[in-house]
Parts: structure tokens; sequence; C-alpha cells
């Protein structure tokens, strides 16, 4: 399914508050924060939102609110808020495959994967080379977590209907990338295509699951 996705396709990543921030300050680390078991060391993964099911800001920033809410609903007592979404391109993840400085990287790709009922939803999955010391698997993950901040451009930020009474919002924390703020560079044209496929594909899935359903009665 990875090969569906063109190294030409944008990403997002949502920066959530208190997720992205240490004493309310935004911490790249904290953002980028890449996930591994100890039963598997060198296999690391992270979530992004991939643009062919989210094409424009608006269903970006749907999908970081919706993530909010879900999360609040679980811990209510424990507030999530979407602060917005950063931007880069596929061609950054797979890239650190080749990144001097990461010999430890063996493969780095992205996989669609359904969360959350989310189908906009795409899991990085970074492998790490067998002879990878173990040890030294947390400063790895300090230099991708640079390399991948480095690819970003925004913050697109946001607040969400739920927090317009946070005055300030934690947005406003939300710390410029390398590359500067995010341009959707895309033609007139291509982003009339862009949002005409993501409603085919939309229906497609609407059809087959109603099929699905049917089939099993």
């Amino acid at each position: 399914m990875s090969a569906a996705i063109s190294s030409d396709d944008n990403l997002f990543r949502g920066a959530h508050h208190p997720v992205a921030f240490q004493r309310n300050v935004f911490r790249r680390a904290k953002f980028m924060k890449l996930y591994w078991d100890a039963n598997t060391p060198r296999l690391i993964e992270a979530s992004f939102v991939w643009d062919r099911y989210a094409p424009t800001q608006a269903l970006v920033h749907a999908y970081g609110c919706r993530v909010s809410s879900r999360r609040n609903r679980r811990r209510p007592n424990d507030r999530d808020v979407y602060c917005g979404a950063y931007h880069l391109k596929v061609s950054h993840v797979r890239g650190l495959e080749a990144t001097v400085g990461l010999p430890e990287v063996a493969t780095s790709d992205l996989v669609p994967q359904i969360e959350d009922n989310e189908v906009a939803h795409v899991n990085c999955v970074i492998r790490l080379r067998d002879d990878a010391d173990e040890d030294s698997i947390e400063g790895v993950k300090t230099v991708i977590v640079a390399r991948l901040w480095n690819g970003c451009r925004g913050p697109l930020t946001h607040t969400c209907h739920m927090d317009t009474d946070l005055v300030p919002h934690p947005s406003n924390r939300l710390e410029t990338p390398p590359l500067g703020m995010y341009l959707d560079d895309r033609s007139v044209a291509l982003r009339a295509w862009c949002l005409a496929r993501y409603w085919l594909l939309m229906l497609a899935r609407k059809v087959q699951s109603r099929y699905r359903a049917e089939s099993s009665l």
C-alpha cells in the first residue's frame, strides 16, 4: 500500500497542547515524538496526516480537532488542545535512508493505516539496521527528529470551536521551523483536482462499506 504514496505528496503533523509542550514552551522533540517498543527497539514509528485524504487546510484542522475531542472524551480531566499543524513532504521521511549522519537507518517509509476511523492517517515506519547499537537508539531518535523538523514548514495555527475560551490560545507559542511558513503552492487546477479526487475516494469508501454491510446480512 505504501507504493500509493508519492514522494511528492504532502504530510501534516498536528501540534497539541500539552503533548508538544513542556512547561508551556513548545518543544520540537515532544511535538515530533517517535515511538518504539522495548521488544522491537529497532522499529521506530510516528503518525502523520496524508493530504490524499485531507487536501485542504480545513480538512487537516478538522482532523486535528477530532483527535483532541477523542482524547478529551477518554481523559476529561487532562484537556488536550489542538494548536495547528506543520507540513513536510513524503520525500523528507523517505530521505532519512540516505541522510548523512544516520547510518543506523535501514529503511524509512509511510504506510496508510486507518486509526480511529481516520482514513487520512499514515504510519511512518523507520527500521534501524540489525547491527545498530541499542544503547545509541535514543541518540538516533534525536537526530531523526532534528532532520524531520528541518524539513517542516509552518505552523498552520488553528483554534477549534471548543477552545475559543482559551485566551491566550497555546497556538501562539508554536515555533516557526527552519524552512519558514507553509505556502500552498499548488495551482488552482491542481487544488481542484485534489479536492475532486478526495470526494471520489470518500464516495468509493462509502459504497464499499455499504456493500460489505449488506453482504454480511
